[in-house]
């Protein structure tokens, strides 16, 4: 997969930076952005910091929110949806790959969910 992105749009080195974070090939239309590896290495440090207070805090519960599914769990769940072919680093946190196994398994979410093709 490609990424362009306007080298000069306010939110292009954001882009580029998630994108290299997630392993996605980033082309700038016109000028090359090198990345910078410390920002990089600092916002997977804080990624996996966060990911593993909320692993924490599914322990002992199977929705984020009290005990029946929430926007919460919804909101977590559309945003992870595509973990797999962006490799985003969460095998390590099988409390929150509970919960994603939870809303995955819902009629609701599977009736919604857009084929993935490969």
């Amino acid at each position: 997969m490609k990424l362009y992105v306007h080298p000069f749009s306010s939110s292009s080195r954001r882009v580029t930076l998630t994108a290299e974070l997630l392993g996605v090939k980033v082309e700038p239309t016109s000028i090359d952005l090198d990345p910078d590896l410390a920002l990089i290495a600092r916002h997977e440090q804080m990624f996996h910091q966060t990911i593993a207070v909320l692993d924490k805090h599914l322990a002992d519960r199977t929705w984020i929110v009290g005990s029946v599914l929430s926007l919460a769990d919804l909101s977590l769940a559309s945003t992870l949806m595509y973990r797999v072919p962006t490799k985003l680093p969460i095998d390590a946190y099988p409390n929150l790959l509970g919960l994603l196994a939870c809303v995955e398994a819902l009629a609701a979410w599977k009736s919604t969910e857009p084929a993935r093709n490969g």
